[in-house]
């Protein structure tokens, strides 16, 4: 999927403080630069954090009555923040 960060996103200043993930063979090798791999990084956060929210019930046991909604909807969100809002809907 081409980048296109969120709109009023200008992207990471230098590295970002990545040097080490940017250094990475792995990720050199799907020439990533500090914007992708930022974006990338607070794409999982956010997913991560979904599921472990619902895992722990971090938010008690009642706050989401439809957790594969609340899950799809963060799926959504995170498809935004690396199309540039452009979402599946």
């Amino acid at each position: 999927m081409p980048l296109r960060p969120p709109r009023g996103y200008a992207g990471v200043a230098g590295s970002g403080g990545l040097d080490g993930l940017l250094a990475d063979p792995g990720i050199q090798a799907l020439g990533a630069d500090a914007t992708r791999l930022t974006l990338g990084l607070a794409v999982w956060a956010m997913i991560m954090g979904a599921v472990t929210a619902e895992v722990f019930s971090q938010y008690g046991t009642q706050a989401i009555s439809d957790p594969a909604a609340h899950f799809a909807e963060v799926v959504e969100l995170a498809v935004g923040v690396i199309a540039g809002g452009q979402t599946g809907r």
